[in-house]
């Protein structure tokens, strides 16, 4: 009995001994604590990093050449033109003139094609961009051109302005006669569709006017050489596609097979 209560106090020792070795070989609540601090201490510099790295962000918003600049395009009257300048920040108000910013130079202001102007940004944004707008023509109001103006350009012709430019997406009026020079400068042919309305050119470029027959359909086109839809033009119907109806009812008239309206048929006389 002596003999195992004996040998139960020893391993009572030695389990004792053995805790007070680990603890005195591992780190202490403090010096743990010590070293969080200094890790969260060191992880503080990325924060200033990204402080600057904020303050250089707002810094290049200032600069005006990343700004939002928008110029209405404007029609060809044959002077100087000028229209307004908007800037804008985005997500914030738009700049103002004068206090923000200043409309330098223009160029290329006052023949058709694409104009440019210098804006020159004001304290405290900084730089300058260039703005564009478009100095447009229309059928109804064409680039006034001289015969001489007329350039080949393979099987084809460019018109060029005044100021020896070929005109690009622009209507001239050349003697009287309305031609359309597309996106290439070339001279176009065949049918066209621009801002909404149809057109159609000849073989020799001139938009035609009045009725025309294309492709065995009749069309027909007003004065600026748009085409008709959905309407009557004298005692024909044009349909939606632009052809002439025939031999058809449009409503409770009937047009015969030349397209023209019968006032002595009626919807009775089906019946």
């Amino acid at each position: 009995m002596r003999k195992a209560q004996f040998i139960t106090i020893a391993i009572a020792v030695a389990l004792a001994c053995a805790l007070t070795v680990s603890c005195s070989g591992g780190e202490t609540p403090s010096q743990a604590t010590g070293e969080g601090a200094s890790a969260v201490s060191s992880g503080a510099q990325p924060s200033a990093d990204l402080d600057m790295a904020s303050s250089r962000t707002q810094s290049d918003y200032r600069d005006i050449s990343t700004y939002t600049i928008r110029i209405q395009d404007v029609p060809y009257t044959g002077e100087a033109q000028k229209p307004q300048v908007e800037v804008y920040v985005e997500g914030l108000a738009e700049l103002v003139e004068g206090k923000d910013f200043m409309v330098g130079e223009y160029t290329d202001n006052v023949e058709p094609g694409m104009a440019t102007v210098v804006i020159v940004a004001m304290s405290p944004y900084y730089g300058e961009v260039a703005g564009h707008f478009n100095i447009t023509t229309s059928p109804d109001r064409p680039y006034p051109g001289a015969a001489d103006g007329w350039v080949q350009d393979g099987d084809s012709y460019q018109f060029m302005n005044a100021a020896g430019q070929p005109l690009v997406n622009q209507w001239c009026d050349v003697d009287g006669k309305v031609y359309f020079l597309g996106p290439d400068g070339r001279m176009a042919t065949g049918w066209l569709d621009w801002m909404g309305g149809r057109y159609y050119l000849d073989e020799s470029g001139v938009a035609v006017t009045g009725w025309e027959e294309i492709d065995d359909a009749w069309y027909y086109f007003d004065d600026a050489g748009a085409m008709a839809t959905d309407r009557w033009v004298g005692d024909s119907y044009l349909t939606e596609s632009g052809e002439m109806a025939t031999d058809t009812w449009v409503g409770d008239s009937y047009v015969d097979e030349d397209g023209v309206w019968d006032r002595t048929k009626t919807k009775d006389d089906e019946d």
